[in-house]
C-alpha cells in the first residue's frame, strides 16, 4: 500500500506540472512546439510510474490510446485556446486514474 501511494504521489506531482502548463497555454504564453513536447514527456513519465501489467498503467494506457496530441498549427508559432483541451483531459484522466487505484486516497485529498 505504501508503493501505491508513493507512485500516486509521484502522478500528483506531474499533475501540478500539467496545471502550470495548462495556465501557460490559455494565456498563449507557449509555443505548440514547446506545449506538444511538454505533453508528451509528463504523458511518458506517468506511463513510468506503474508496471505494464498493472491494472493503472493498463487503465492509462487505455487513456493514452483515447486521445490524439495534434496540434494546431498557427502563424505565430504559439498555441491556440481550443489545444489547450488537451492539458484539460489529462488533468482529468490523472483524476480518474487515481480514482480508480486507491478511491480512498482520491477521497482523502
Amino acid at each position: 500500500m505504501k508503493e501505491l501511494k508513493e507512485k500516486i504521489k509521484k502522478i500528483e506531482v506531474l499533475r501540478e506540472s500539467l496545471e502550470k502548463y495548462k495556465t501557460d497555454c490559455y494565456d498563449q504564453l507557449l509555443k505548440s512546439d514547446e506545449a506538444s513536447k511538454k505533453l508528451y514527456e509528463i504523458i511518458k513519465m506517468i506511463g513510468s510510474v506503474f508496471e505494464p501489467d498493472s491494472k493503472a498503467f493498463r487503465i492509462f494506457d487505455r487513456l493514452k490510446k483515447e486521445r490524439t496530441l495534434w496540434w494546431k498549427e498557427t502563424i505565430s508559432g504559439y498555441v491556440e485556446k481550443t489545444d489547450c483541451g488537451h492539458f484539460d483531459y489529462w488533468i482529468e484522466a490523472i483524476d480518474a486514474l487515481i480514482e480508480e487505484i486507491d478511491p480512498v486516497f482520491s477521497k482523502e485529498k
